[in-house]
């Protein structure tokens, strides 16, 4: 790791050692800038995506509970009707009569002013007790055996029942179906329904699912009932067991019709069975194959229904990303007034420099004169102060050094020059030794030796003049 910084660090320094300080200062200025940006940007995109989440989450959970009441609202008015008019005697006369003696067309008639009488079903039938369709308010059911479909075994049992959405066999159209046993003598002698169209509540799930957003109804074994994308209608959230699509077969809930399965992530399918089992609201953040999501489930209260109401993940963040956009054309924008700012600002502050870097180049490539001229910076002022310092003891230095070498070298020549007059040709007598100058004089040999070197004499005499010049004195030393 170590020598992996050390490389890096190589090449950086390398790659960046002919870029100008001003440039360096001025991109690390507009960086640590950017960054203070962005960091505030990020803050502010999370703090946003926090409160669109948060928001958005409220508004789905208001639809949803509003979409599951206006459900159970529209279930309410179906519930009653059936066993009401089960308890009717005109009813139980009928189906108690031999069917060669009945009188159809009255109850038909009869049932003709119930359904019209404004309380919501679009038709009225009687069934006797195999199933078969014998009084109906809408003339195409009648002959037609029900026996298979779920209400009528319900109410044959005895129990009133409000049945689950089923594809009508006549109309091939959903219909919603409330039925009630028809009691005579205490045994069941045949069953009344009420059929409901569920136009209203298609209505409502397709009004609910605009804005980019998605309605459904789901039942309980986990199929679409209802959904705001048509194509999307008669889906499953997850694959059904084979005995659950054996019994959806007997009953031909859905007339046959192939239920594909829908690719929900697992947190949806875990959270339909968590509100349809308790019938709290939940949340999920789930997957529909590729797109992710969010949604708010929510129970219907008067039957094993769930209602969905979700919107893309996308969509929802909408205006987080709008913030990060923003962030990100302002953090631009902003290093790059900040490196201006500061290459202009750093240029500025390093002009004094380059002023003392020439005095400093030009003294170093031999002008003695050269000089930093005094700013109006304390710190540079003391910097330019100290060089001119350092630049005058040099050049007095220098000044003196050149003197003294040029001192120096004159008394060398002198010395050479008497030197080259001692070792050159002297006239001297040859009998009283005196040495004849260039001037023509005459000297003593100790005065000419002592005036053109620096030996000095001192006087003696030797044994042989002593003995000629002073033969009484005797002998050296005695």
């Amino acid at each position: 790791m170590s020598q992996i910084y050390h490389r890096l660090k190589a090449t950086l320094d390398a790659a960046t050692a002919q870029v100008p300080v001003s440039i360096k200062l001025s991109v690390a200025f507009a960086a640590v800038l950017l960054l203070g940006v962005l960091g505030m940007g990020t803050f502010a995109h999370l703090r946003a995506r926090q409160q669109a989440v948060r928001g958005e989450l409220a508004t789905l959970a208001l639809l949803s509970e509003r979409l599951a009441g206006q459900v159970d609202a529209y279930l309410s008015t179906t519930r009653d009707l059936a066993r009401h008019l089960a308890l009717t005697q005109d009813v139980a006369r009928f189906l108690a009569t031999p069917p060669g003696q009945r009188r159809a067309e009255t109850l038909n008639h009869w049932l003709d002013l119930q359904a019209m009488g404004g309380s919501g079903p679009s038709a009225l039938f009687v069934m006797d007790p195999e199933g078969t369709c014998v009084a109906s308010s809408a003339r195409n059911f009648l002959g037609e055996n029900f026996g298979f479909r779920p209400y009528f075994q319900e109410a044959m049992a005895g129990r009133a029942y409000s049945s689950d959405w089923f594809l009508g066999r006549v109309t091939r159209t959903p219909k919603l179906f409330s039925s009630a046993p028809v009691i005579l003598g205490g045994r069941v002698v045949g069953v009344l329904v009420a059929q409901y169209e569920v136009q209203e509540l298609e209505a409502a799930i397709q009004s609910f699912g605009q804005s980019r957003r998605t309605a459904v109804l789901i039942n309980h074994l986990g199929i679409s009932l209802a959904h705001s994308q048509a194509t999307n209608v008669h889906h499953v959230l997850a694959p059904l067991p084979a005995a659950v699509m054996k019994d959806l077969e007997q009953s031909q809930q859905f007339l046959g019709q192939p239920l594909l399965v829908d690719p929900l992530s697992a947190e949806f399918v875990a959270a339909f069975r968590q509100v349809l089992q308790d019938g709290h609201p939940r949340t999920a953040q789930y997957r529909l194959g590729d797109q992710p999501k969010w949604g708010v489930l929510s129970r219907v209260r008067g039957q094993p229904w769930v209602v969905s109401v979700s919107v893309p993940e996308a969509d929802l963040l909408t205006p987080a990303k709008a913030v990060w956009r923003e962030t990100l054309t302002v953090g631009f924008l902003t290093a790059c007034g900040a490196f201006l700012f500061a290459l202009g600002l750093v240029r500025l502050l390093l002009r004094p420099l380059r002023t003392l870097s020439m005095a400093i180049t030009a003294f170093g490539q031999g002008d003695p004169t050269a000089r930093a001229p005094l700013q109006t910076h304390r710190e540079l002022d003391q910097l330019a102060l100290t060089f001119n310092t350092m630049a005058n003891t040099i050049q007095n230095h220098r000044e003196n050094l050149e003197a003294l070498v040029l001192q120096r070298t004159q008394d060398l020549e002198k010395a050479l020059a008497d030197m080259k007059q001692l070792h050159g040709m002297i006239p001297i007598c040859s009998y009283c030794k005196k040495i004849r100058d260039d001037g023509g004089s005459w000297w003593q040999l100790e005065s000419y030796i002592q005036k053109h070197s620096e030996a000095e004499f001192s006087h003696g005499i030797c044994p042989d003049c002593r003995t000629r010049h002073f033969p009484t004195l005797g002998p050296s030393g005695s």
